[in-house]
């Protein structure tokens, strides 16, 4: 999830910042065959805070009133009380039947939170007012997908390219991988190691079908038994054993 901070107001008068109105999910699977899905929104807060929300093609800078995809949010604007919780409806149109039928298509997210103006605020001081965006990944899953999300792994490896490895999706779907390290050739879970023992600087979101090069740390080319680790469906950690072949 990426959470983008937007200045409202004048400064010079900054309270503390916090995430109060929280997203319940790390991720958003849309099937095809459904009308639509729901999102679960929770305002930690004791106040009253406007929400904001909608769905973009992956520019997130651009307006939302310049984006066009196939889904459509409801209530697109709300206002959720303190302690309490809010369902968003995330409808699609018939436009998603022109998507990819082989491979599955990306979306995001979009939950502005802009908070209550403080109560008694002092007049004389000039406030700024903090929103707080949240993005989380939509995925448009086709029904009809050659393989299921549990047999990913059989799709997963590595492949020597020059001086360079890159990590081959050979699946439909799109793959967030957090970490890969040399196997110990024992543990079947995700092992924890040390930060410096991850051979990715950052996570790799890999499009189906494609191969994404692990440029931070070069591996050696020489072949060698490498524990991947990605993202589920739940948000979960799981962890696949691949073999760097030349």
């Amino acid at each position: 999830m990426r959470t983008v901070i937007l200045l409202i107001g004048c400064v010079f008068f900054i309270p503390g910042v916090n995430a109060n109105v929280i997203i319940n999910s790390t991720r958003v699977i849309f099937p095809a065959e459904a009308k639509s899905v729901s999102v679960q929104l929770i305002n930690k807060s004791q106040g009253q805070h406007l929400i904001q929300a909608w769905v973009d093609d992956g520019r997130q800078n651009e307006k939302p009133e310049n984006i066009v995809t196939p889904f459509m949010i409801f209530p697109p604007v709300v206002k959720v009380n303190g302690n309490e919780g809010q369902i968003l409806k995330i409808s699609r149109d018939s436009t998603a039947d022109k998507l990819p039928q082989d491979r599955e298509s990306v979306f995001w997210l979009n939950v502005l939170d802009i908070p209550p103006t403080p109560e008694n605020l002092d007049a004389s001081l000039n406030y700024m007012q903090v929103a707080i965006r949240n993005r989380i990944k939509i995925f448009w899953r086709p029904q009809k997908l050659m393989i299921s999300p549990q047999s990913i792994a059989q799709h997963l490896g590595l492949k020597a390219q020059h001086l360079a490895v890159c990590i081959n999706n050979d699946s439909p779907y799109y793959l967030t991988v957090v970490q890969l390290m040399k196997w110990d050739g024992k543990s079947s879970r995700v092992q924890q190691g040390k930060r410096q023992d991850n051979l990715l600087e950052k996570t790799l979101f890999i499009p189906p079908f494609s191969c994404t090069g692990v440029a931070e740390k070069p591996l050696s080319p020489a072949p060698g038994h490498y524990q991947l680790v990605y993202i589920d469906d739940f948000g979960g950690r799981t962890p696949v054993v691949v073999t760097l072949k030349k």
